[in-house]
């Protein structure tokens, strides 16, 4: 028989682990090295994602693409205002 809060108790730890492992890969992944904003990075993530769904956009094109977009050696620097991008 499986005990069943045994169970509930490995879930919730592998679930402790796993969330910021996710996010740190993600962050890696879309080139968010210094600073984690949390909750932001998790809107951003989310935000291109659902327009990769809604568009049909293909992860290794996408990918691709993000990846030959120039960065400044800064953070300050790389700041745009959110107004800047409508």
């Amino acid at each position: 028989a499986v005990d069943r809060t045994a169970a509930a108790e490995a879930e919730a730890a592998f679930w402790v682990e796993y969330e910021p492992e996710v996010r740190r890969r993600w962050r890696s992944k879309l080139g968010l090295l210094l600073t984690d904003e949390g909750e932001a990075d998790d809107a951003l993530l989310e935000s291109l994602l659902g327009v990769m769904q809604r568009t049909g956009a293909d992860f290794t094109n996408t990918f691709r693409a993000l990846s030959r977009v120039g960065w400044e050696a800064s953070e300050a620097a790389s700041y745009r205002a959110p107004q800047d991008f409508d």
